[in-house]
């Protein structure tokens, strides 16, 4: 069953489209000196941000990178050492090394490891919210409890709260060996399509 906060957070959800505000920041990228749909969906997107924000002025000056790292059970049907793998790349993320970190220092944007799932130990550096050693193998059984997947829900709603204050935009990404499986899976169940056509 949903949890009450969870529930409560998406009954609170409402249409943020804004007639008026679309008109402005639509006529305001039509004012650009350049070609019409030059930029592609790029102007789209512009509009869908200024209507999340709910104002046509806005500057995206403080930008996050939120990469929420756990380990997948689905890894031991690929005779796979799925935690040895995403532990490397956590680590290797964390140094700074990956090639999301080089992107994030080129655009000066602010990593953050979001541990919700890794097996062993913590790892120093990264903001943990470990919900259990990884998940458990989803070709076997449900990979999480129903609390586990409370509880991970709420963990994002807190991370959202605090990025809507601290940050002007985003960004999500996902470290673990397995972690495109499991969103396959995901995507396939909220969708209803067959799971080989989103993985």
């Amino acid at each position: 069953m949903i949890s009450p906060k969870i529930r409560t957070a998406v009954e609170s959800i409402r249409p943020m489209l804004d007639q008026n505000l679309a008109a402005v920041l639509s006529a305001r990228a039509a004012g650009q000196p350049r070609r019409a749909l030059s930029l592609g969906r790029l102007d789209d997107l512009v509009v869908h941000y200024g209507l999340i924000r709910g104002s046509a002025n806005f500057e995206l000056r403080r930008k996050g990178l939120f990469a929420f790292a756990a380990d997948h059970g689905v890894m031991a049907e690929f005779g796979s050492d799925g935690p040895v793998q995403t532990l490397r790349d956590v680590r290797q993320f964390l140094r700074g090394g990956s090639a999301a970190q080089v992107h994030c220092r080129h655009c000066g944007i602010e990593p953050l490891l979001v541990n919700v799932g890794l097996a062993g130990e913590e790892e120093p550096g990264g903001l943990n919210f470990p919900i259990a050693p990884g998940t458990l193998n989803m070709t076997r059984g449900a990979a999480m409890s129903e609390d586990q997947t409370n509880a991970a829900l709420e963990i994002g709603l807190h991370l959202a709260a605090e990025a809507a204050v601290r940050f002007d935009v985003v960004g999500l990404a996902q470290i673990g060996a397995g972690g495109d499986l499991a969103a396959a899976a995901l995507l396939s169940a909220l969708s209803g399509r067959e799971a080989a056509g989103t993985a």
